[in-house]
Order: C-alpha cells, then structure tokens, then sequence
C-alpha cells in the first residue's frame, strides 16, 4: 500500500526515564545505536519525503505522544520503531501503560497496539477503539500549522512540538552528522561507488552531481561542497551558494507538442544548475508553503520563484517583515507581491480569493490586471 499510515502511541512516563529510553541501545543500519539516534536518523532521512515523525511529552501529565508517519507505507521502513517501543515498555514505570494504533491518515486503523506490563502487544484491527483511533489522529495534527506539518529543523525549534530529550538527541545526531559521518563517507565515496545525498544526488571527492537513472547521464552542481549539500523547496544550496535547475541559454525548449493537443518533456532540452547571485545558502530557507511555496528568504533579502529564470530578489523588502497575503501571496506591510511582482492595491482595502486580489480600484487575476470594475467585484464560482 501507497497511502500514509504509521504508526501513533499515547503513554505514560516520565521526562527523566525517556530520556533514559533514549540513551538504550538497539540495532539499526548493521550498528548498535542510541534509540535517540535511532529517531533522529529516521527524521531526517524520511523530512525530504515528507514523512512525519513527532515525540512530544507533557510535563504536567507525562504523558508522551510519539507519531511516526510514513508518506508511503510499507512494512520494511515502519519496522525500525518496533525495537524502540519494545524498550519504551521496559523502560516505563510500574503499573504505566500505553495504548495506540497503526493506522492510515484516513482513519482506517489496521492494527491495535499497548504496552501493559513492560511488555508491547500487537492484536489485530477488530480490537482497535474507534474513539482511540481518532483522538491519536486528532492529537498528531494538532502539531500541524495549515494543514501542513514542519519539516525536521522547524519541529526541532518549536519548543511545544518535540520534546526535551528528543531535542537534545538532535543536536547531538547534527553534530555528529556533519562532523563524523558525513565528511567520513564523501572521503571513502568513489564515482562509481559515490554518497548519496539524495536520491538522485550524489557526492564523491570535492563534487556532488545529479544523476538522470533515465538517460544514464551526469549533471555537475558547478561549485557545490558535499558536506554542506542540502534541497530547500526547489532550489539546493551548500553553506555558501545558491543554485537553481533551470533551462540552460540556447537550450531547445523544455516540451515539445504531443501531435494529440498537449505537450511532453523534450529530451533535447539542456539544463543547467545555475548559481543565484548574492544569494546565502547558509540561511536560505522556504516560506509559508513546504511543498509547493513560491518565496524565499536568506539573512538579508526575500526572493520569488521565476518560472524559466530561478530566484528573483525583491528590492527594498525585508526578510523580517514579509508575510503571507493568503496562500498565493506575499506582504511586506507595504505592498503586496504576487510572485517578484508588486501590485498597485490598498493593502487596507484588498480583498482576496483565491488567485483573485481588489481593491476599490483594481482587479488582478495574480499579477495580471483585469480589465473589470472594483466596485462590486465577486468570484462568484472558484474553478
């Protein structure tokens, strides 16, 4: 199965013997590892897919929330928290139980989980409370902002989503990550046996490269340092520069028509990993949208995403004082800008829907100015 599933567990226990379940040792990737290791490495090796992965702990009940949600079920990458809980059990109090499920993000649960005893039981989806179903999956979004839920650096800096110990694991795992095992791996990668950055990217020496499984062919990050290599949204940066993929100059176009009224990828096409100048890749970071966001912001400017150009820096905007206008949208306090485009509306009187921005005087379908009437304006149906 495709869909989103994991696994969500609500228990009690202290903060002083989590941590202490954290320090316990289990098997993961051929080592003997810290469970907090362990956590770690399963967030940020699941945040480019989007997967969820929550340990937070209520000081006032200890009580401890642990969500771990795949974007792509399947048994073999759910099976690593199996261990963990197995010693979660051991490690709690006497008399201290736990309940949970594993269930979709539809609500379908598949499986009822505890802990009683010191001892982690599994029974089959008939024993699942509908009622526990639900309240775990209510209190696994409780944790989300829009609907969308924070990548592993944000939820790392949110004090009221992971806990204490979990937070203090992290900093350890980072350091270790970039100090240890990263540099150690890019040493010993060769091109034919590189590191895999991502799953299309690669490092090995001094260069990372992006490598097309379909035409078997090599694209060189001009200047990228592997230690430091890292995807923000649709561009990729290392802890100096900016890049973006973006048709190279001259290059044939991107599609070519079908025959049958659409259009495909044209395997003619040239791309081209450009860098952004000025721009800081030790800061840069999304806005507003994880997935599909159109703004950016490093120490010093806010950019916008050009369809065919790359990042575009907005003048005179401050990266403090940008917000969301809506969700296509974006404000300085000024002005408000669709993509690098600034429109001449009142921000005190602007109306929004949609792609749809008024004011008392103009109508813009994002930045294109309609030839219609303020006064009155309505959407009166949304496609």
């Amino acid at each position: 199965m495709s869909e989103p599933a994991g696994v969500l567990l609500q228990a009690g226990i202290g903060e002083a013997a989590l941590a202490a379940v954290l320090t316990q040792k289990v098997s993961h990737g051929g080592d003997q590892v810290e469970i907090g290791h362990l956590l770690c490495d399963l967030l940020f090796r699941g945040d480019a897919d989007g997967d969820i992965l929550i340990l937070n702990h209520d000081p006032a009940t200890d009580l401890l929330f642990l969500g771990w949600v795949l974007n792509h079920y399947s048994a073999e990458p759910i099976a690593p928290i199996w261990p963990v809980l197995d010693r979660l059990a051991k490690g709690m109090g006497p008399g201290a139980k736990a309940e949970g499920v594993l269930v979709s993000t539809f609500g379908r649960p598949w499986e009822k989980i505890g802990i009683d005893g010191a001892r982690l039981t599994r029974r089959a989806a008939e024993n699942v409370d509908a009622g526990l179903a639900q309240r775990l999956s209510d209190r696994l979004w409780s944790f989300a902002r829009k609907g969308q839920f924070p990548d592993a650096a944000a939820s790392m800096r949110a004090r009221k989503v992971q806990c204490k110990p979990f937070r203090t694991a992290w900093t350890r795992y980072t350091a270790w990550q970039a100090e240890k095992e990263r540099p150690f791996r890019i040493r010993a990668a060769t091109p034919d046996d590189p590191f895999w950055l991502y799953p299309d990217f690669a490092a090995a020496g001094d260069e990372v490269w992006e490598w097309k499984s379909y035409t078997k062919t090599r694209t060189v990050i001009p200047g990228a340092d592997p230690a430091s290599f890292r995807k923000v949204g649709d561009v990729f940066v290392d802890h100096r520069q900016v890049w973006v993929h973006r048709l190279a100059a001259g290059s044939p176009p991107a599609t070519v028509p079908t025959g049958k009224g659409g259009t495909r990828a044209n395997p003619d096409a040239v791309w081209e990993y450009a860098v952004v100048p000025g721009a800081d890749g030790g800061s840069l970071t999304w806005l507003f949208n994880r997935w599909d966001t159109i703004f950016y912001r490093d120490a010093d400017r806010v950019y916008a995403m050009e369809r065919g150009v790359g990042l575009v820096a907005l003048p005179g905007v401050s990266p403090t004082a940008f917000r969301p206008f809506g969700d296509s949208f974006g404000t300085d306090g000024m002005r408000i800008w669709s993509g690098r485009h600034p429109l001449p509306l009142d921000l005190r009187k602007t109306r929004r829907d949609g792609f749809f921005l008024w004011d008392d005087a103009h109508v813009f379908l994002a930045h294109h100015r309609l030839p219609l009437e303020a006064a009155g304006f309505r959407v009166l149906m949304a496609g």
